[in-house]
């Protein structure tokens, strides 16, 4: 089934089943549109008909997060999201910061691959709540990397702050990591305080060091 193609009955052009998206009301479970002509005939029809899509999207929006949905579809927000079920806070964070939401199933399979852990602090890291994207090299200094996804890890929100425009060796070097990772620690509960220490670690980047 992988390798299955289909015809798009609007541009005509034969391609893999993976250019079009899965609709369950159809027999064989895709749409007759391929994803470029869906998309492209969704533009054309908000372009001649933009009143009537702001308010029904604006509507559909306020009825999903009423109901404790996501923004954009059906499914429960992330508990710690206002807006965002996790695919869609996956592909809100990939356009934001890759300035591309075609990245967003990679960063989300480097989240686990991380095994949600921040490399600097150790910290167990929550999306909604303190998970983020730090570029290695800032794109401030090297803008081609922007979208490259072996120059992005997922870091601390607060350490991601801090670094700024460093590289992560500069980073690793400062003494503004030093500090920081100082504050940090002195912000850990005690091993006395019947707190939960699960989301604390070892910082992969210092255990890499010794």
């Amino acid at each position: 089934m992988d390798n299955a193609i289909k015809i798009c009955t609007y541009c005509l052009i034969e391609k893999p089943l993976d250019q079009f998206y899965k609709n369950k009301n159809h027999s064989d479970g895709y749409t007759n549109y391929c994803k470029v002509c869906t998309n492209m005939k969704h533009k054309e029809w908000i372009a001649k008909n933009p009143k009537f899509y702001f308010e029904i999207n604006t509507q559909l929006r306020i009825d999903r997060l009423a109901a404790g949905l996501c923004m954009r579809c059906d499914q429960h927000r992330l508990p710690f999201s206002n807006i965002f079920c996790e695919d869609h806070f996956f592909m809100n964070k990939s356009a934001s910061r890759l300035k591309s939401s075609e990245f967003w199933q990679d960063i989300k399979e480097k989240f686990y691959n991380q095994n949600m852990i921040c490399p600097y602090s150790g910290k167990k890291l929550t999306l909604g709540i303190d998970a983020s994207i730090d570029h290695i090299l800032p794109v401030s200094r090297f803008p081609l990397l922007i979208n490259d996804l072996n120059n992005i890890e997922w870091v601390d929100w607060g350490i991601n702050c801090n670094k700024r425009n460093m590289t992560k060796e500069e980073y690793l070097q400062s003494e503004r990591y030093k500090l920081k990772l100082f504050k940090m620690n002195e912000q850990r509960p005690s091993k006395e305080s019947n707190l939960d220490l699960s989301a604390y670690g070892t910082p992969t980047c210092i255990m890499s060091r010794e």
